[in-house]
């Protein structure tokens, strides 16, 4: 069976007991839920798109906890469909349709069935593990996935370099009809950071030197974002994130577009905030947002 092993060297620890340490900090820092959750049992499984960040977890670990404390609560799912956007400029979308994920935790197993059901619903989506060979931003939601289900659920991982609102159509199409084939019970989850902002990124707009003014700006930009995705609309989020720099653009349309063909009618915002409140640094400030949609 292929491993695809770890390489986010930096994002998170890979000791399996630091990484714990780093896990629960996340979830108990004061921008974090601020503990650790406990797996519903009995949960109704209402929750069935999401939206988590992908920076190290020094940074977006406490937002991206917002979101698996909601998972946790909202009970154990079959599957976990992950989206995220290809940072390595791969040139389409593509999934691992077997194998593994390794974590310091142990291993995620791919569901093969639903990826090959999806691969034969969605043509556009080809079967390459070079798309996932460097990329980061689905290897960072592992161990916190691992951490709350451990082998309890199996995880399809699709990386896209693509994200025009086309190709979205067509995956978030094939996927839905393809966990609709199959009866799955299975969360969408977008991986996506959103405003990059600072000389480290070649992004300056505003005017203003005064930090206050930027982060501003980046506030007024990143909400534009979220409330796109609060209200389900893709076409606004698309249009909206034309003029700034959020990398998950594609996931999250994709996902979007998915869920509302399994009956999503509800959303709801969990946490925003952004590096510079973790660690003050105007040389680069990213934006994270932690975000649910319910049927």
């Amino acid at each position: 069976m292929s491993l695809r092993k770890m390489r986010a060297f930096g994002f998170y620890e890979f000791d399996a007991d630091n990484l714990k340490k780093q896990i629960a900090n996340a979830y108990r820092s004061i921008i974090g839920p601020g503990a650790e959750p406990i797996i519903n049992e009995e949960g109704k499984r209402s929750i069935i798109g999401c939206v988590a960040p992908h920076a190290g977890y020094k940074f977006s670990g406490p937002v991206a906890a917002w979101t698996y404390k909601s998972l946790a609560e909202d009970g154990v799912p079959q599957s976990i469909i992950l989206f995220g956007p290809s940072h390595e400029a791969y040139p389409g979308v593509a999934l691992i349709s077997q194998g593994e994920w390794e974590t310091p935790f142990g291993n995620l197993e791919i569901d093969t069935e639903l990826s090959e059901e999806i691969l034969a619903n969605t043509p556009i989506i080809s079967d390459d593990k070079k798309a996932h060979s460097r990329e980061h931003s689905l290897e960072v939601q592992m161990p916190f996935l691992y951490h709350l289900f451990g082998e309890r659920i199996n995880i399809v991982t699709i990386s896209m370099g693509l994200s025009d609102i086309e190709t979205c159509k067509e995956v978030g199409k094939g996927i839905a009809k393809s966990i609709k084939n199959l009866k799955k019970d299975a969360v969408v989850i977008a991986s996506s950071d959103l405003t990059h902002y600072g000389p480290m990124y070649t992004f300056t707009p505003v005017e203003s030197n005064k930090i206050e003014d930027i982060l501003d700006w980046i506030h007024e930009k990143d909400g534009a974002i979220i409330d796109s995705i609060l209200a389900l609309d893709e076409e606004m989020l698309q249009k909206v994130s034309r003029d700034t720099t959020g990398c998950g653009v594609g996931p999250i349309t994709s996902m979007l577009l998915t869920v509302k063909k399994l009956g999503a009618t509800r959303s709801k915002l969990l946490k925003y905030a952004t590096s510079f409140d973790i660690q003050p640094n105007e040389d680069a400030i990213v934006g994270y947002c932690s975000i649910i949609l319910q049927k």
